[in-house]
């Protein structure tokens, strides 16, 4: 059921893999500065931001517990193992890749779940490697009051400044809130009331960036 609930509510891979070309400096500068160690994508879905890091020649595996998710991406030839994130994470020896990143997953996970992800995450990481992880931003009123309950599998929205507090808590440095997809960029406004445009027309989502 999920698979065809992210082909009608997710957006069009073309739609994805534009929005998620954001990143790619990022991650190709961490990819050098490790010496080209391989990235881990959460979640990867559909396999967009894995085809993204394909097209740019970066050695990376997605983790996703959806069979038919799964299978679209081999379909792809693209690189993917069936398993829960955080117990993957822990076979992997410690300072072994240059990224982990997530789209619209941490806010699937229980807060232990949570914690224990970032931990691993900061774990496995080079010194000098990245983690991404975007999820929908409740600062828009419309995402925190409808758009994020659309998915019955989100638990909870996760304010940008906590997810902030807590990659510095759990070790990453220079940790950064990145908003994106503003709601105006996207629909046909007219509201000049700047309350409105604040609250309900800025951005949709946010990834939260930590290093190592």
């Amino acid at each position: 059921m999920y698979a065809a609930f992210e082909e009608t509510f997710r957006g069009t891979r073309q739609d994805i893999k534009e929005r998620q070309k954001a990143y790619l400096p990022a991650v190709k500068e961490a990819y050098d500065r490790t010496g080209g160690a391989p990235v881990i994508d959460a979640g990867c879905g559909r396999g967009e931001w894995l085809e993204i890091l394909k097209e740019n020649g970066i050695n990376a595996k997605g983790i996703e517990l959806n069979k038919i998710m799964a299978g679209i991406c081999r379909g792809l030839n693209i690189s993917v193992e069936e398993s829960d994130i955080v117990a993957y994470l822990k076979t992997l020896p410690a300072d072994t890749l240059s990224a982990v990143t997530g789209f619209h997953i941490i806010e699937h996970m229980p807060f232990k779940s949570l914690l224990s992800f970032l931990e691993e995450s900061f774990r496995v990481l080079k010194p000098g490697g990245i983690a991404v992880y975007e999820t929908p931003n409740p600062e828009n009123l419309l995402v925190s009051g409808y758009t994020f309950y659309i998915d019955p599998f989100h638990i909870k929205p996760l304010a940008p400044v906590t997810m902030q507090f807590i990659l510095k808590d759990r070790g990453f440095s220079n940790v950064e809130i990145k908003r994106l997809h503003k709601y105006s960029d996207y629909y046909d406004i007219s509201e000049e009331n700047k309350f409105i445009n604040e609250n309900f027309y800025n951005e949709m989502d946010y990834a939260i960036i930590g290093f190592k």
